[in-house]
């Protein structure tokens, strides 16, 4: 009876670390494919930016319509139908959003200094890794707050519309503080949410790829609105 006792145990400490395992490599993954899409962002926002085509792209407002659709378009047909493509064409998806990203953000570098970048870079790495750890490492359910913040997200975009019409500056500080409130939380919520999809591993390899994209596409649109809230809000301007 002890040795059967002992057998159940044993084979209960194996269950655990498979599936410490498989949330590992799940999660690296994820981080992996989010890191890239920034470097490809980062990356196409300099190469545009010291290319020709610049002047002529936003002197023409069709082209950054074009580029902005383009990249609406493919992060609803990532979240729609993550279920129903391959893992090629997922991660296709998110790197050619990745890129298109680069091209719409070098604006960015054209409005704030090269140093007040960089800096807002540095601060909103540290919030989001402290966030996304948290998401991480609770055992506090987050889905109630993850619902306030989405609901909090809807309003974000309606102030945005309004101040598109409006431009009033203090607007512009209360779309800043709350935008920064909102993703920052959503850095917690999200990783919280993609840390219960490690399951995927003991499936299949198509699946645990496609899962991971769509963790990356998330907790990247998490990081990337987090930048643009700071920077918004702290940016030097030219």
């Amino acid at each position: 009876m002890e040795n059967m006792d002992n057998f159940s145990r044993m084979n209960s400490y194996l269950d655990e670390q498979a599936h410490a395992k498989a949330m590992q490599t799940f999660l690296a993954k994820t981080y992996a494919w989010m890191f890239l899409g920034l470097v490809i962002t980062a990356a196409f926002a300099f190469f545009f930016l010291s290319s020709d085509f610049i002047i002529e792209f936003y002197s023409n407002r069709m082209y950054f319509i074009f580029v902005l659709f383009a990249q609406l378009g493919l992060v609803f047909f990532l979240s729609s139908q993550i279920d129903r493509m391959s893992s090629l064409t997922a991660i296709i998806s998110f790197l050619v959003y990745a890129a298109l990203s680069g091209i719409t953000f070098s604006s960015i570098l054209l409005i704030y200094t090269g140093e007040s970048v960089f800096e807002t870079l540095i601060i909103t790495s540290f919030m989001f890794a402290a966030m996304s750890g948290y998401g991480f490492i609770t055992k506090k359910d987050l889905n109630s707050i993850g619902r306030f913040l989405m609901m909090g997200l809807f309003g974000l975009i309606a102030l945005i519309v309004l101040n598109f019409f409006v431009d009033l500056s203090s607007l512009n500080f209360l779309i800043s503080c709350a935008g920064i409130i909102i993703f920052a939380g959503l850095a917690a919520y999200d990783t919280q949410k993609i840390k219960e999809m490690y399951a995927l591993q003991f499936e299949s390899q198509e699946l645990a790829t496609k899962g991971a994209i769509y963790g990356a596409l998330t907790l990247y649109l998490d990081f990337v609105n987090l930048f643009l809230m700071l920077i918004r809000l702290t940016g030097r301007r030219n």
